[in-house]
């Protein structure tokens, strides 16, 4: 069974169109409390990207508690959870990450937006 972007139709390429950047975040925290770091772009690629619904949330949040967007990719070797992906102003920590039909077609990343981010 092929992963699905909606429930009705498999994903097909063209639901691919928001512009992502896959970064890998490195940072400490200074003795105030502010984290300090920088980024590093691994990947500029296109995705889609959507707030998860009801139901979702409910089996979501029973794996992980803070997920709040699904995120769709074509699959891509060397993504992992210390990762973070971009989108316009928003930035989102990656909580999991599944090769849903195991075929290495399509990467669903489970996410949640990090509050005060900027592009």
């Amino acid at each position: 069974m092929r992963s699905v972007l909606k429930r009705d139709r498999p994903i097909d390429a063209g639901d691919l169109d928001q512009p992502l950047t896959i970064v890998n975040f490195s940072g400490a925290q200074d003795a105030a409390g502010h984290v300090l770091g920088t980024e590093t772009t691994i990947a500029t690629l296109f995705g889609a990207i959507r707030a998860m619904t009801g139901g979702e949330l409910f089996v979501a949040r029973q794996a992980q508690s803070k997920a709040t967007h699904k995120i769709t990719i074509r699959y891509t070797d060397g993504v992992d959870t210390s990762m973070r992906v971009k989108h316009a102003d928003k930035t989102y920590e990656l909580l999991s990450i599944a090769d849903p039909d195991q075929r290495r077609e399509w990467l669903e990343l489970l996410a949640c937006e990090i509050q005060g981010s900027t592009p």
